[in-house]
């Protein structure tokens, strides 16, 4: 239900008048229209106000209109789990209920999953995210990170689609403490014959003693309750080392892939430099030619349990566990070392390494809301007078100069976009750039004036994709005041679209405050 709520108020002699047009979303329960000191007149004024529900409306706000479906979803708090914990979530293309990691998108989402946004639990800001894989028109696997604190509060997050213009914004370096696909050798310090083919990263034996190795500083968030986790292959009597929580230096602790056999085992052992380290004094044999998964979760300063599959998953899971060994946290270095005597020609490969917040229990998917369906914007028109809308444009770090006809002033600010709407008026769109504060900052500077400046830039309205094409486009309605004694128009408007219910109206009025006071208007309701 809709309520379409009237008040009439003056105050020293200062009259506050209705905004004469304005749309509703179904992501709003209370639409309380913004008013502006207008003119003097020792008369009272009407002031339009909405409230109610109209389909699937919420309390929170709603990301962007051109996502039309969401689903909530709560998350489970696990001790010590902390802010940025990365989950995963599977979403499927067709029908079924909703339950654990899995929800399910009816159909409403695109074949290739890219119309996917996550946000946190106001709605509207949006978290980062991996896109694994997917398989068109089936299903798709997703790694989320969570940026409210899991330690001791659940967490609720909306999963939006429904928008067949998006494309995906997945992100694994956002989404994790740290990736690397293996294609890339950039913020490794390399040393001897290492690198990447394009596909892994390789550290060569060395012939003639030392080691080839890189390595690269993870400061920040790792350390303790977290879990790396790794693809690793060697060539036939080859073995490679991976170091972890060592310090500029290499020393620290290994984890070793060995495929030489005859006691020589895949394991844990210590390191003194990237050039020096003991031997694993046991573990298992590894074959190779074989891609091996390998974790690392570091549960405090001083202990880590290891983890070994036979398997060429990427998922960033724990697996079978190895054993649990006593460490030394003696830094935030990671490095992947070769053989150090040898013909000079095997190779070690790494690739998918994933480094993320870990506790063991995991936090644990809990319940998923009802899907929710956008409302189509509607008006509701009564403007005596002049009345009428404006458009205008104007390019980044240009002025933007919106003047409404004499008498009248700004009354609604129906479109407001900085970023890259497309289109053109009446009928600019929100783009995949947008600057989340486009509307109510100019709902801050226009409502009740008469002539309004916009520089457009990003100090004004911050930057939304840092170093692409910006401008701002904006649709404003203007209107003459109405005081009493004026003859009043006729409501006119629209009926809401979308959703998954009727829409019905209640009439009410105040003659105390916006605030309470309200009851069933006289006449038709």
């Amino acid at each position: 239900m809709i309520i379409v709520k009237f008040l009439c108020i003056s105050k020293s002699n200062q009259v506050k008048i209705n905004l004469f047009s304005h749309s509703y979303t179904n992501h709003e329960t209370v639409l309380a229209m913004k008013t502006q000191i207008l003119r003097k007149c020792a008369t009272t004024c009407l002031i339009i106000l909405f409230t109610g529900l109209a389909g699937n409306l919420t309390a929170e706000g709603w990301y962007n209109s051109i996502w039309t479906y969401r689903n909530s979803h709560v998350i489970n708090s696990a001790m010590n789990a902390g802010t940025n914990y990365s989950v995963e979530i599977d979403v499927n293309f067709g029908s079924g209920t909703n339950s654990g990691a899995n929800v399910y998108c009816n159909g409403n989402c695109n074949a290739n999953f890219g119309d996917i946004r996550f946000t946190a639990s106001d709605g509207t800001t949006l978290l980062s995210y991996w896109l694994k894989g997917y398989t068109s028109s089936a299903n798709a696997v997703f790694w989320v990170k969570i940026a409210g604190d899991l330690s001791t509060t659940s967490q609720t997050i909306y999963m939006y689609y429904g928008n067949s213009l998006a494309t995906t914004t997945s992100d694994p370096n956002q989404a994790f403490i740290f990736y690397s696909n293996g294609t890339t050798t950039a913020g490794w310090t390399l040393s001897g014959t290492v690198g990447t083919d394009g596909n892994e990263l390789y550290a060569n034996e060395h012939a003639t003693g030392g080691a080839n190795y890189m390595c690269r500083d993870l400061s920040g968030a790792y350390g303790t309750n977290t879990l790396t986790t790794f693809n690793v292959l060697t060539d036939n009597g080859n073995l490679g080392n991976f170091f972890f929580l060592c310090n500029a230096s290499g020393a620290g602790q290994m984890y070793r892939l060995d495929s030489r056999g005859s006691g020589n085992y895949s394991g844990f052992a210590t390191t003194t430099s990237w050039n020096a380290w003991s031997n694993p004094s046991g573990g298992t044999y590894s074959t190779y030619g074989t891609w091996y998964r390998f974790g690392i979760a570091i549960t405090s300063t001083s202990s880590a349990t290891l983890y070994y599959d036979n398997t060429t998953s990427q998922d960033p899971y724990a697996g079978t566990t190895l054993g649990t060994y006593s460490i030394t946290n003696s830094g935030t270095w990671i490095g992947l070392n070769g053989d150090m005597l040898g013909n000079g020609s095997l190779q070690t490969r790494w690739d998918n390494i994933i480094t993320r917040r870990y506790v063991n229990p995991e936090p644990a998917h809990s319940t998923w809301g009802v899907t929710e369906i956008i409302i189509g914007n509607n008006t509701l028109d009564f403007a005596n007078g002049t009345h009428g809308s404006l458009c205008g444009s104007a390019d980044e770090d240009n002025v933007l100069v919106l003047t409404a006809p004499a008498g009248t002033v700004f009354v609604c600010v129906n479109f407001s976009s900085f970023g890259n709407p497309p289109g053109s008026c009446p009928d600019f769109t929100i783009g995949s750039c947008h600057a989340s504060t486009s509307q109510s900052f100019a709902e801050s500077q226009m409502l009740g004036e008469n002539e309004v400046i916009f520089w457009a830039t990003t100090s004004t309205f911050g930057d939304p994709c840092t170093g692409s094409p910006k401008w701002l486009d904006i649709i404003a309605t203007y209107a003459q005041p109405v005081c009493q004694g004026t003859l009043p128009a006729t409501i006119t408007g629209s009926l809401p679209t979308g959703g998954n219910g009727s829409y019905t109206y209640l009439w009410e009025s105040s003659t105390t405050g916006y605030s309470g006071g309200f009851s069933a208007a006289p006449g038709t309701n």
